[in-house]
This record gives structure tokens, sequence and C-alpha cells, in this order.
């Protein structure tokens, strides 16, 4: 078997290991999504590079030095390179250059034509409602996969990060900073760290683990849901409140896949999807809990996202975006779902991660906007009577 290990700096090895008698040994130092083809080479990505390299199958060793295949590949920040091979001896493969091209940034207000940035990842709002112009988050291209941000309008960029990998970026109830994902956390380990949204101060770290962590969501009340990837278990929620023992608890540990978990903004209240009833649904459960679990979505449902004035969730099914009211002052209540539009823009093989935001002003002025990549289909925009679009 060949698989690829990230250690705790960031380094991406590919690694073999003999089922019959379990010796380990590293086949690359720098390399990622490795595969044996029948030529006797193992190929395998790093640098958007496609490379070979002769391969000993029964000694499980490289023999030679690489050589390059092809050159400007599409490879994901966590290694994946969209690349397959057939036992015929094609080479199919997407060009980073047209992975890349076919993204933009749609930012859509009701009364004035589109603006468009290129960010590289996903955007989030800064959560202050009195901003008119707020800031975006997203990962600058480079060897290393660090944390930006970017005020809109203004065009200015702020360099959070310099070690490490650091990936997931959201912020915290206040804005004031930013939490995420990086491999500083040491040896075997992850970590979830959060650092002042200007820069001023050292990042902080928050919570490790052997296993994958991404932070989700802030409450007002400073409490973190973030989620734990066990090999067990599979994507559990967690919560780190900042008060008292700051110490991790498990929320929903299940055995069914718990992702994207959202507070409301009064903090009484978590959305989430599950794939508990077979399909994704969103759901809604009271915090800390104990409650009665509601579920918000009837047709399928993933990246819960909450109006600001807590009286609105949106969510997506396919290519529909939906809405519904709801009430969380006392007990849960909720609309039937109701689709805005319906249209192809670009979302996640997998369910967790949220693309897309709604600004603070949603219900207080005209400036009704939202944030997503757009997709691939090439359509024009549309003015829509919802005030919505990604």
């Amino acid at each position: 078997m060949v698989f690829t290990v990230r250690t705790s700096g960031g380094n991406l090895r590919i690694v073999g290991e003999s089922l019959v008698t379990g010796d380990r040994r590293i086949l690359v130092q720098e390399g990622t999504y490795a595969r044996y083809v029948p030529t006797g080479h193992l190929l395998y990505a790093w640098a958007r590079r496609l490379l070979a390299v002769p391969f000993d199958l029964a000694g499980l060793e490289v023999t030679s030095d690489p050589f390059p295949i092809v050159e400007g590949i599409n490879v994901s920040p966590m290694g994946a390179a969209q690349v397959s091979f057939s036992s015929l001896g094609w080479l199919v493969y997407l060009p980073s250059a047209v992975a890349g091209a076919a993204r933009k940034l749609v930012w859509v207000i009701r009364k004035e034509p589109p603006s468009h940035w290129r960010p590289r990842h996903v955007v989030i709002w800064i959560p202050d409602s009195r901003q008119m112009v707020s800031a975006l988050q997203f990962r600058i291209e480079g060897a290393k996969n660090d944390v930006g941000s970017m005020t809109c309008l203004v065009t200015s960029l702020t360099r959070l990060s310099f070690e490490a990998d650091n990936f997931f970026p959201i912020w915290t109830a206040d804005g004031k900073r930013v939490t995420f994902q990086s491999t500083k956390a040491g040896a075997e380990a992850e970590g979830l760290f959060w650092k002042s949204a200007d820069g001023s101060e050292t990042e902080e770290l928050l919570v490790t683990s052997e296993h994958t962590l991404r932070p989700e969501s802030w409450s007002r009340d400073n409490v973190l849901a973030f989620v734990d990837i066990d090999p067990i278990t599979g994507w559990d929620i967690w919560v780190l409140p900042r008060e008292g023992e700051r110490k991790p608890l498990p929320y929903l540990r299940t055995a069914f896949d718990e992702v994207t978990p959202t507070f409301a903004p009064n903090g009484r209240w978590l959305v989430y999807a599950s794939n508990e009833s077979g399909r994704f649904e969103i759901y809604a459960q009271p915090f800390p809990g104990p409650g009665a679990k509601w579920q918000v979505s009837t047709e399928g449902g993933v990246e819960p996202v909450w109006a600001r004035s807590g009286r609105e969730l949106f969510y997506r099914t396919g290519d529909k975006m939906m809405a519904l009211a709801v009430a969380t002052s006392g007990q849960f209540a909720a609309g039937r779902p109701r689709v805005l539009f319906e249209e192809h823009y670009w979302r996640r093989d997998t369910p967790n991660r949220i693309t897309y935001d709604v600004t603070p002003d949603w219900h207080s002025s005209e400036r009704n906007v939202q944030l997503a990549r757009r997709g691939t289909s090439g359509r024009p925009l549309r003015r829509l009577d919802s005030s919505i679009l990604v």
C-alpha cells in the first residue's frame, strides 16, 4: 500500500507499507497522491507537476531519480491531484490554469451591477452589522497556505500567518480575531489557533488533537464550535468555551457525520448538516442543551447560514438556494423552506465547508448582497427580486 503522510510541519511525504510484513518506509520526501502504473513507475504530484520515479514493487523502494511528466496540473491544498490513469496507458488530468480560471467571486447588489474579485478560498463577512464596508478572508496562493484578509473596495492586504500550513479561517463573533487550523501545533498533531485580525498579536493555541480539526463558528458568548474528524465515528461536533476551564467538550458524537455547525446570533441554537437520514439534511438543536432536535430542511440540505437578525436561515440543496423564517427567542419555530433562486454556482463535492455568506445588513438596507464563487456555467448574472445571489 502506498499513501501520503502530512507531517506536523506541513510536509507531504509518500510512504509505502507491506501488508504482509508491516514494514513501512518513506519512498518520496516531498510528494503526494502517488499511484503505481504498470510501466514500473510511481507517479505522484508535487508543486503542480506530475512526476514519475522508477519503482521496485517487490522491494518496495524507488530505484532512481524522479523526472517530470506534466507541468501545471491542478492539486488541492490538501494534496489531492486531479489526475487519473488507464490500464491502456492513457493519462487524464485537469490543468491548473483551467481550474483557476473557472471561478469568480461574485458580489451582487440589488440595484447595482456586480463587482468581481479572484480570491483563493471561502469568503466570510466581518460580523459587525454597523460596518457598511466589510472584509473578506481568503488564502494567499504560494508555497504555503497563509491566511490573509482584504478590505472590500480598498483591496489592501494584511498577512496574518507566516509559519506552517494554515487553513479554514473564521471570524470571532465580535470580528476582532481570526481563528484557523494550523500544522504549527507540534509533532503528530494539528491545532486550532486564533490571532487578532489586525495582526498585532502572535497566534494563541486554542485546542490540539491527533485528529484533524476544523473551526466552524463562534457564539457571542465566546464558545467555539468545531469539527473533529474521528477515524471511528467520523465527523463530530465539539465545543470549546473560552470561559471557565476552557476544555473541549463533545456536542454531537454519533456514528453519522455532523458538519458545518453554526451558532444562531443569540447563541441559543446550533444548526448543522447531518447524514443520519441517509442524505444530508439541516438540523437545529438548543445550545448548550438539552432539548429537542428540529429538522429544518425537507429535501436535503447543506451549508446552513444565519441572517444576522436571527430571523432567517439559508442553506443549499443542489443548485437551489433555500431560505426560511425562524424564531429562536423562545421555543424554536421554523417556516416552510422556499427557493430563492436556482443556478449552477460552485460548491464542494462534500458538504463539509460553507462556500458563501450573507451580509450583515440583510434586513437593514437595500445593500443586500451575498458572496460566493461562481461555477463554470458561463451564464450571465441575473437580478432577482429576492435580493440574493451567489
